[in-house]
């Protein structure tokens, strides 16, 4: 998988934590939208391109984890 699609996951209130290793290149808009029990995401690669509203409505406390030396990321995602 490179690419996860429009609203791949959205409405997915189950999800809790995310995985995304570093074949992922794109998410397109809204494909984690209103997932309202995702904490987090750890990405394990450079930053893909994102598309609008990826993680709107998600927990309150969600947040966004990746290395450091990886490339693409800024401050806040």
């Amino acid at each position: 998988v490179v690419n996860i699609g429009y609203r791949a996951f959205s409405d997915c209130a189950g999800l809790v934590n995310i995985i995304l290793y570093d074949r992922i290149k794109n998410i397109d808009s809204e494909a984690f939208l209103n997932c309202i029990s995702l904490e987090s995401v750890y990405f394990f690669g450079s930053a893909p391109d994102l598309g609008d509203s990826v993680f709107d409505n998600t927990h309150p406390e969600f947040k966004i984890y990746y290395n450091a030396a990886a490339s693409g990321y800024t401050m806040p995602l």
